[in-house]
């Protein structure tokens, strides 16, 4: 009996990733959220492939869902840290977990990251300015003056 309930839940999972990838196709990036959504409720480790997985970040991001937004964007770091956008997916993800979602120790990991993984040195400095708030607001001193 547990066996056919696991089987029936990774079919359902199974079933959930396909419309997902389905509704990006169509670019329905609304819909694809919504079904990532109810993929996380039913298990919260699950990833999509790396471009579907910021797709949907992104647009948790853009529809104001912020804590969903941070926890797919998490995901996408963990799951592909080698991924070429993964110093800006940090920056971003730092700057939600601090300004949106006031997880300042979080933040701290994640902006640190990002100033070693970005190239663009405007990109370097934002997440410096960004590190030096999150200390800030954390009682530790600022790491470095950001630079300009």
């Amino acid at each position: 009996e547990e066996l056919a309930r696991d089987e029936a839940r990774m079919d359902e999972i199974t079933e959930l990733r396909t419309r997902i990838g389905e509704c990006i196709d169509r670019r329905d990036l609304g819909a694809a959220a919504a079904l990532f959504e109810q993929l996380m409720a039913m298990d919260p480790r699950q990833c999509l492939p790396e471009r579907s997985q910021l797709e949907v970040a992104r647009e948790l991001y853009a529809t104001g869902r912020f804590p969903q937004a941070a926890a797919a964007f998490g995901r996408y770091v963990d799951r592909y840290p080698g991924g070429s956008e993964n110093g800006e997916i940090r920056l971003l993800l730092g700057i939600i977990l601090a300004r949106d979602l006031r997880q300042y120790e979080v933040a701290e990991q994640h902006l640190a990251e990002a100033i070693r993984r970005v190239s663009a040195p405007g990109r370097r400095e934002q997440a410096a300015r960004w590190l030096n708030d999150v200390r800030a607001a954390l009682g530790k001193p600022p790491l470095m003056e950001p630079q300009g």
